[in-house]
């Protein structure tokens, strides 16, 4: 099984207001990737079970998972950084083969690229992959549950990207474009 964690808890400190409520075509931004993501979960990739879990600080997105009926963890200590939406989110799938990590604030995303970069990295040997565009890393990314205590150890403002530094030969790199790897921190990087 593939556990998918939505990461949904940033401050947007740099936007000037909330991103993930900020309205892109008339959808507030968390909501892109929401929906790709609850599709995905309708599917079996490469015979592996996917899973939906979001990590969120916020009352209207909790109130909006309650309505949708996906699981979702509230964060009491997203001022700590992303490491506790990290760990919030492997403690939710204590029986996962492999933890995908998606931010709430990367509303290119597509559905066919989540599968097939999906596909690629359950067809290669692997145990972390992640992709890029330009040379330039990006998300989402996947971890092997053998990856689990360490992603349970980290702290602050450091997630996942702190192990695959550590073991780079460990780490699949997939390819894709410029306009699903950006994530909004300011408004006008909105490309919609």
């Amino acid at each position: 099984m593939i556990g998918i964690i939505y990461l949904a808890s940033g401050f947007a400190r740099r936007f000037g207001s909330n991103k993930l409520f900020y309205p892109i075509e008339g959808k507030e931004m968390y909501r892109f990737g929401l929906d790709i993501l609850m599709d995905l979960c309708r599917e079996k990739i490469s015979g592996q079970e996917i899973k939906l879990h979001v990590v969120t600080q916020y009352a209207e997105i909790m109130e909006e998972c309650r309505r949708r009926k996906v699981a979702y963890t509230q964060n009491t200590m997203a001022e700590e950084g992303i490491a506790a939406s990290v760990r919030l989110g492997v403690l939710a799938f204590p029986d996962a083969d492999w933890f995908l990590f998606l931010p709430a604030d990367q509303p290119g995303i597509t559905k066919e690229t989540m599968i097939s970069f999906i596909k690629a990295v359950l067809s290669q040997p692997k145990t972390m992959a992640s992709v890029y565009c330009e040379n330039k890393p990006g998300n989402p990314t996947m971890f092997h549950s053998s990856y689990r205590q360490a992603l349970l150890s980290l702290k602050g403002d450091k997630g996942g990207r702190k192990i695959m530094k550590a073991s780079p030969e460990n780490v699949f790199w997939y390819p894709i474009s410029f306009e699903e790897i950006v994530d909004i921190d300011q408004p006008a990087e909105i490309i919609k």
